[in-house]
Formats: C-alpha cells, sequence, structure tokens
C-alpha cells in the first residue's frame, strides 16, 4: 500500500505485523479523511503506517471452511470445527511453515494458548455480529 508522504512513513517500509482483511474498509476510510458510520470489526492501519512501534494487532484470525487460523508475528495455529489446534508453527524459526510442531511436548503451552486467544477471538467476533458488543 502506498500512503501519502505526509504520513510520516518510511518509503518503502515493509511491516510484518499480523492484519485482517477488514482492516482495509477502515484504513482507506481514515486515509481519505471519512469516518465509517456503520459498524466494523476492522480497524485502521494507519497509526502504525505512521508510527513503526505502533502494532494496531497482536494476531490476525481467519477463517475457512468452519476451520479457523490465528496467526502472530511469531506463531500461527489451526484449529479445526473440534476445536483441535491440527497445525503449529513457529514463523520465525520456519517462515515456510514446513515443520508442524502440533502435538510437540516442548510447544503445549504455545498450543493451549494460542488455543485459548483463538477462541477469546472468535467469541468476541460472534457477540459483535449478534450485535452485543462494539
Amino acid at each position: 500500500m502506498s500512503v501519502p508522504p505526509d504520513l510520516g512513513a518510511a518509503v518503502g517500509a515493509v511491516r510484518t505485523d499480523p492484519v485482517e482483511l477488514m482492516d482495509l474498509g477502515p484504513t482507506l476510510a481514515d486515509l481519505a479523511g471519512a469516518k465509517v458510520t456503520g459498524p466494523t470489526k476492522g480497524t485502521s492501519l494507519v497509526s502504525a503506517l505512521a508510527d513503526p512501534a505502533t502494532s494496531p494487532r497482536t494476531d490476525a484470525i481467519s477463517q475457512v471452511r468452519h476451520e479457523t487460523t490465528l496467526a502472530t508475528t511469531h506463531w500461527k495455529a489451526a484449529v479445526n470445527s473440534s476445536g483441535e489446534i491440527y497445525m503449529l508453527f513457529d514463523l520465525r524459526a520456519d517462515p515456510d511453515e514446513r515443520l508442524n510442531l502440533t502435538g510437540s511436548p516442548e510447544h503445549a503451552a504455545v498450543s493451549e494458548e494460542l488455543r485459548r486467544r483463538l477462541i477469546q477471538r472468535t467469541a468476541r467476533l460472534a457477540s459483535r455480529e449478534a450485535g452485543k458488543i462494539e
């Protein structure tokens, strides 16, 4: 994405923060100086473009065919429709996602933490869709 120079973003800068497709709408509206008037699940990324120390998200979630993936800058976990993690990758050590760490005893705590975060995120998204929270 190219941004106006007055945002202070460095030319050619690349960010590796997790973002979601739903962040695109609020970001484009923010760049155009418009306000998002309806409910949105997305977050504007403009603050992160202007300030490299700012990260709008700690993780990103995606859902395809009743399976959900949660990614951070360090880890990526995929959960099946039964809520079981079937893929776990250390993105720093294995950016090409070749070594599935699911079931590894030394990664059990990470796996459980990501599963807990994923459950929290999906519950929050479901509440937003039901109109219970903003």
